[in-house]
């Protein structure tokens, strides 16, 4: 007997692989009433109904296999265009929150120019800090080119953009100027609980509280009455701040028994770690 050649084994496996699938379209279709193959394999399909079973029963789960499969994928699509969309309104949110930031701090500087006409602002950005924290000096981008010169006797209040006190200024050159933060312990102004007669005190700097970001309020009257949230302003005493710039909130009161050992704590208003756009408060009869 000649030995076969590889054409013949690749047409004999050919072969098989055309009649096992004539074979299963032949059960597929003996397996649908009404077909006529299934009317004339009748009695047969008595004897292949295990096997048509068994290869519907295959087919079902190929089926379903790929059914899940395309579902999978349609439902990956679906969670990739949904996380997108996240995202974009996300960044939208973000925007519009930033949006409605710059409208507060724009009305609430018009506010300030209204409420303190006779004051000029003027403008300038953070360029840097002298340390390595916010309790210390910074500089601004405002100097003797922007009309502002500090000398042994004369300084500038400085603000932020929602009308909050952030210090005053300590030097300046052609274009820069030095600020003095409130939480210094330099730091010391006159100030007075904003309500109709409310008590005029002192707030200072502290060393111990400054790196909590508080400020300490002593030379408080006896008969004052001071509690937690009251709103603290300068008061105007002294000449360099005028009065009623917002200062800081009551946090806490000491009320020790022997006056006038009598102390409270107060946080500023400003954020010292997310500082903007800043403006220096000059009077329009400062030279």
């Amino acid at each position: 007997m000649k030995p076969k050649t590889k054409t013949q084994a690749r047409n004999r496996v050919w072969l098989w692989v055309i009649l096992s699938l004539a074979l299963m379209a032949l059960i597929l279709f003996a397996a649908l009433p009404g077909s006529p193959v299934h009317v004339a394999t009748g009695p047969l399909s008595v004897l292949l109904s295990p096997v048509q079973k068994a290869v519907l029963g295959a087919w079902d789960g190929i089926s379903g296999f790929y059914a899940s499969v395309l579902e999978g994928e349609r439902i990956r699509a679906e969670n990739k265009a949904l996380r997108e969309e996240k995202a974009e309104l996300e960044k939208r949110l973000r925007q519009l929150e930033e949006y409605q930031r710059k409208w507060d701090e724009l009305k609430d500087l018009l506010s300030l120019k209204e409420a303190f006409q006779d004051y000029d602002l003027v403008g300038g950005i953070l360029l840097a800090r002298e340390t390595g924290t916010w309790f210390e000096s910074f500089r601004i981008d405002v100097g003797i080119r922007d009309g502002i010169s500090v000398t042994e006797d004369r300084t500038y209040p400085v603000v932020d953009a929602r009308m909050n006190l952030v210090g005053r200024l300590l030097s300046s050159d052609a274009a820069t100027s030095r600020v003095l933060p409130l939480l210094h312990e330099a730091t010391q102004l006159s100030i007075r609980v904003d309500r109709p007669g409310g008590a005029v005190m002192r707030v200072r700097g502290d060393f111990a509280l400054k790196h909590e970001g508080l400020l300490v309020v002593d030379r408080i009257p006896e008969t004052a009455s001071l509690v937690p949230g009251d709103r603290i302003l300068t008061s105007g005493i002294g000449g360099l701040y005028p009065s009623g710039l917002p200062v800081g909130e009551i946090v806490s009161v000491d009320e020790a028994d022997a006056y006038p050992e009598r102390t409270a704590v107060l946080r500023p208003y400003t954020d010292f770690d997310r500082l903007g756009d800043l403006f220096v408060m000059k009077g329009k009869d400062a030279p």
